[in-house]
């Protein structure tokens, strides 16, 4: 009896962290919210400009990756010689990304929640952090045809 007893016990116990663990999971995938194209757009042009604004120096800086949750959105960055990098820290409100913070070097979860960035929220952006999706290039738009005929004359 006693060992049945234990076996009841160590299958409720299983049951009870798998169940744990689903929920942990459900949860953060509610938080990850899929970012639009323009709101990634808007990041990699906002992190390049903060870069290039506080050292007009940096050559060709790039986003390596980045990670949005959320309202808010971490990117992390390099130089384009390669000998520096940085992150920064974005929130958006009413629609529009504003910068809140960013360093020189890594941004640890401390960082993020003195920013006023929840615990959970702060440990899913730096989870989440990925390569952004190639931009699309533009697609030529065509020329009228009355001006197609007036450079062929």
């Amino acid at each position: 009896m006693s060992s049945r007893r234990w076996s009841y016990r160590r299958l409720v116990f299983c049951a009870l962290a798998l169940a744990s663990i689903i929920v942990g999971v459900t949860f953060l995938n509610r938080l990850r919210v899929a970012a639009d194209s323009g709101d990634v757009a808007t990041l990699l042009q906002l992190t390049i400009l903060s870069i290039t604004h506080s050292d007009p120096q940096v050559l060709t800086p790039r986003v390596s990756s980045m990670s949005i949750v959320g309202n808010y959105a971490l990117t992390s960055y390099i130089t384009g010689d390669g000998n520096g990098s940085g992150e920064a820290v974005f929130s958006k409100s009413s629609g529009s990304w504003r910068k809140i913070g960013g360093t020189g070097g890594a941004i640890t979860v401390d960082d993020l929640t003195s920013l006023g960035i929840d615990a959970t929220t702060a440990n899913a952006l730096m989870a989440n952090l990925a390569p952004p999706p190639p931009t699309p290039t533009p697609t030529p738009t065509p020329l009228p045809t009355a001006l197609l005929r007036s450079l062929t004359r």
